[in-house]
């Protein structure tokens, strides 16, 4: 079975909407991890770790674009500066940081279309 088929019959089996609590969103992350490359687990484990300690879509729902474009961009800064001075072991930690950071800011923007749509249907 390909990866992608592997990860349409977890989405499936999950019936799987969107996560809007952090519970929610560590069980996606835990049942995702095991079809994906080890790249891809390491940038779900970061999620995890960030959910744990700033909290998930509570949390990042009270980031505006501009608020995710800046951490965004720290942290690619840091990664780039760790790899010009040849570390690259700390830039590859900085691009999970990224990577991680730019699906909560997805996630919290889709969150927020997704509320207006519902708000102004009503």
């Amino acid at each position: 079975m390909s990866l992608r088929e592997d990860l349409e019959t977890i989405i499936q089996d999950a019936a799987w909407t969107p996560p809007r609590s952090d519970d929610d969103l560590l069980e996606a992350c835990s049942r995702l991890r095991s079809a994906l490359t080890p790249e891809v687990c390491a940038v779900l484990e970061e999620l995890e770790r960030q959910v744990q300690k700033w909290g998930g879509p509570a949390h990042d729902d009270q980031h505006s674009p501009n608020d995710w474009h800046a951490l965004i961009r720290d942290y690619n800064g840091w990664a780039r500066t760790m790899a010009g001075q040849g570390s690259l072991e700390k830039a590859e930690h900085r691009w999970i940081q990224v990577a991680a950071l730019a699906l909560s800011a997805a996630a919290a923007s889709r969150r927020h279309r997704t509320s207006c749509h519902v708000e102004a249907a009503q």
